[in-house]
């Protein structure tokens, strides 16, 4: 028993994300959208593609990193509450469906950022360093 103990903790330590990665993310969008803050629920339908217009009408653009990138993991962790493995499946059912398209795929916090800030709906997530007067915080509640 004591030996199954260590692979447990070991596991379960990599599935806590860490909280100062966490407090580095903020969560970023287009300046036209009205909205400024969303619920974990509502951040959630967003990025798994199922609330796909803002309360306003806008339709709403997803720009997201690669999913081999740490802030991308723990944002997914984070603010989602799933793994990016699992986001990415409900992706992949929309796509071979036909019901809906992926997010777009930016490479870096940089350039996803440049991104959302010249495209009308868009939402994402960046490092807080790169967060500047081109796009707008959405807090999480």
């Amino acid at each position: 028993m004591k030996g199954l103990m260590l692979p447990f903790i070991l596991l379960l330590s990599l599935c806590v994300p860490t909280t100062a990665w966490a407090a580095d993310i903020a969560v970023v969008a287009h300046p036209s959208v009205q909205t400024d803050a969303l619920t974990v629920k509502e951040l959630k339908s967003i990025f798994s593609m199922r609330l796909t217009a803002w309360s306003e009408g806008q339709m709403i653009a997803v720009y997201v990193l690669p999913k081999q990138n740490r802030l991308h993991e723990t944002f997914c962790r984070s603010y989602l509450e799933l793994f990016s493995y699992q986001l990415e499946r409900s992706w992949n059912r929309l796509v071979y469906s036909g019901f809906g398209q992926a997010p777009k795929q930016m490479a870096t916090s940089e350039e996803l950022r440049d991104a959302v800030a010249t495209t009308p709906g868009a939402i994402g997530y960046i490092k807080k360093e790169d967060v500047d007067d081109s796009v707008k915080i959405i807090l999480i509640d």
